[in-house]
């Protein structure tokens, strides 16, 4: 088992030269970092689920006039029957 002077002694010959103040610090630093780092990626993964589900009610915003809310619970939803739509198959 080692005594706190042996790990200073330790910490002192990886780092020589430099207290071993300056080693942990250098080790906090590096830990803000991280963490600023992975807190970034995470918001932009949050941005781009963001994007995602604008462009998917963006692209379905017609679907969603024409049929309402009703066609998600409706068992007999057919867009055929009853509508007329144009060469492209949008709803008319």
């Amino acid at each position: 088992m080692t005594t706190s002077a042996e790990a200073a002694q330790d910490v002192q010959t990886l780092s020589p030269g430099r207290p071993a103040r300056s080693r942990t610090h250098a080790i906090a630093i590096g830990d803000q970092l991280f963490r600023a780092l992975a807190g970034a990626f995470a918001a932009l993964v949050l941005l781009a689920v963001f994007g995602v589900l604008v462009v998917l009610l963006r692209g379905s915003w017609p679907a969603w006039k024409t049929f309402g809310l009703g066609f998600l619970a409706s068992k007999d939803w057919n867009p055929v029957t009853g509508h007329s739509t144009t060469s492209s198959g949008a709803p008319t």
